[in-house]
C-alpha cells in the first residue's frame, strides 16, 4: 500500500508528507485530497465505464483481499452496505461476476463482495430448455419490456442480466 499510494500521488503531482512512525516499519503518509468523502456517495454512481474499471481494479488493494490462487478473483470488505452495493455494481457494470455476502458479527454486519474476472456468459444459456414456467398464485404477471433489451437485477445478493419478456 505504501508503494502504491506514493506511485499514485507522484503520478498525479500531488504534494505529500511521508514520515516514519511506530511501530518500526510503519509510515504516515498525508496529503490534501480534492474529494473528502469517506463513503461511495452519489458522485461515484455517475462514473463512466473506464472510471468504474479503475475503481474496481483499485479497491482490491485498499479494502480487499486477493485470491491466493492467482486467478484474478478478489474480495472487497466493508461495514457499510452502500459501499458494498456500489462495488458490486461497479464490478457487474464492467463485466465481472460480483456476489454480495453478509456476515453478522458482534460489532455489526460485515459486507463482502466477491469479484471474479470477466463473466463468460452475460445473459444465460442459449437454449431455453432450462426455463420452467411456474404458476403465480397471486395471479399477477411480472413481465415488462425495457428499451435496452436487457435488465440488470439483484436477488439474494446475486446480480444477473435478464432479457425482456412480453
Amino acid at each position: 500500500k505504501i508503494d502504491r499510494i506514493r506511485q499514485h500521488l507522484e503520478g498525479l503531482g500531488y504534494p505529500y508528507r511521508d514520515v516514519p512512525c511506530q511501530p518500526e516499519g510503519f509510515r504516515r503518509i498525508s496529503f490534501t485530497s480534492p474529494m473528502r468523502e469517506k463513503f461511495f456517495g452519489e458522485f461515484w454512481w455517475t462514473l463512466n465505464t473506464r472510471q468504474l474499471e479503475i475503481v474496481v481494479d483499485e479497491c482490491r488493494f485498499w479494502d480487499g483481499s486477493q485470491d491466493a490462487r492467482g486467478n484474478g478473483s478478489f474480495s472487497f470488505h466493508s461495514r457499510t452496505k452502500g459501499d458494498a452495493d456500489f462495488i458490486q455494481y461497479a464490478a457487474s457494470a464492467t463485466g465481472r461476476t460480483a456476489t454480495l455476502y453478509t456476515t453478522q458479527r458482534e460489532g455489526g454486519i460485515d459486507y463482502t463482495v466477491r469479484v471474479q474476472p470477466r463473466s463468460q456468459y452475460v445473459s444465460g444459456k442459449p437454449d431455453r430448455k432450462w426455463i420452467t414456467k411456474v404458476p403465480n398464485p397471486e395471479g399477477f404477471k411480472y413481465c415488462f419490456q425495457v428499451p435496452s433489451g436487457a435488465l440488470v437485477l439483484r436477488r439474494n445478493g446475486k446480480v444477473f442480466v435478464t432479457g425482456n419478456c412480453g
